[in-house]
């Protein structure tokens, strides 16, 4: 049975050893009229209901939400960017040509607002009709089609190998269209966007140089979401979203821009790194990009993985669509419940940032 939001804001208090104390109130209760000079922007109302599995628990559950919300925030500092204006530094850096109305074709640049749209708008009170997300919190949960997906490709009926955060596959229909994630073990030990903006607070103090180094911001629980939701086909991307050559994170995202193909137009990471440099220039008021660590001022260095696996780089139809296209059948959905990313509307606080 589906936890009620007076039973999940209870269990926040459990999970805080798992969050921290964070400077945000989960699920959705942010501080009002706490907004410093540096968080200038609102949130977008987010409150497209999504399905979780009921065999999340309490604090797997949060963790969903927080993600959820966090990816909303990314996504807002994205959508701001204006051709030619506004963040065009950023997207020339880890968008490439395609960013402008230039070679390898001008079209490119409607593509890339298009698909940056459409993830503004899934949280921003313009969730799309007959659309459905469906989050799993353990992959054994899965259709038993997928999980074998995963043992022809890496020998055991398991995707959620140590280094893989999450993973997602669409199954498209005539009257639905579905999305199913799967958070993996990792996805729950990563930090969240606002434990990794309270840490690189304390270090910005001392040398404000750090803040151009975008590995100080990256693998969060915000990213990863994020990171999934533009492999939505039709929903968010159009064409289709994958990983291209398993591009990621910001060091290879970069080379891939300097490619000056339209590969990053279709590459998930290309969207999410942006998307966190971005947030980042708005929110330390940086004049320059923020760069990997060997590209600008040195700090910590990250051990390079590949943190987030998309099998489909195709739409895997799985058992759901043989019954009805697009549409799981009523004793799967009797699996999951409805949560709500909740009223975004309140404003950033990272009050301790000044």
């Amino acid at each position: 049975m589906g936890l009620t939001i007076v039973s999940l804001l209870k269990a926040s208090v459990a999970a805080i050893a798992i969050f921290g104390n964070s400077a945000w109130s989960y699920p959705g209760e942010l501080p009002d009229n706490t907004t410093t000079k540096f968080f200038k922007r609102q949130l977008p109302t987010d409150h497209w209901q999504r399905k979780v599995s009921n065999r999340c628990t309490a604090a797997q559950e949060l963790a969903e939400r927080v993600g959820w919300a966090e990816a909303g925030i990314l996504a807002n500092a994205l959508h701001n960017w204006k051709p030619g204006g506004k963040h065009q530094n950023v997207m020339d850096y880890y968008m490439g040509a395609a960013s402008r109305k230039t070679k390898p074709d001008p079209n490119l640049q409607e593509r890339v607002q298009n698909n940056i749209n459409r993830q503004f708008k899934i949280h921003s009170g313009e969730p799309p009709k007959h659309t459905f997300v469906y989050t799993y919190c353990d992959e054994q949960d899965a259709p038993s089609d997928w999980l074998d997906e995963c043992k022809q490709q890496y020998g055991k009926r398991s995707c959620c190998r140590p280094e893989t955060l999450a993973y997602s596959w669409d199954s498209i229909g005539w009257l639905w269209n579905n999305h199913m994630v799967v958070l993996c073990p990792s996805y729950f030990e990563s930090l969240t966007l606002s434990e990794q903006v309270r840490r690189l607070n304390a270090r910005w103090r001392e040398d404000p140089s750090v803040a151009y180094n975008i590995f100080n911001m990256y693998l969060n629980q915000g990213e990863t979401y994020l990171h999934e939701s533009f492999h939505w086909r039709n929903t968010v991307s159009q064409p289709r979203i994958i990983d291209v050559d398993n591009v990621y994170g910001p060091e290879d995202v970069a080379a891939l821009a300097r490619e000056g193909t339209d590969k990053p137009t279709i590459n998930a990471d290309s969207y999410t790194i942006a998307a966190t440099a971005a947030f980042m220039v708005e929110t330390y008021e940086l004049l320059d990009v923020p760069k990997p660590y060997n590209d600008g001022p040195a700090a910590a260095v990250p051990p390079r993985r590949n943190p987030r696996v998309n099998l489909g780089n195709r739409s895997v139809p799985s058992i759901w669509f043989g019954l009805l296209p697009g549409s799981p059948p009523r004793t799967e959905q009797k699996n999951f419940h409805t949560v709500q990313g909740a009223a975004l509307n309140l404003e950033r606080d990272y009050s301790s940032k000044t």
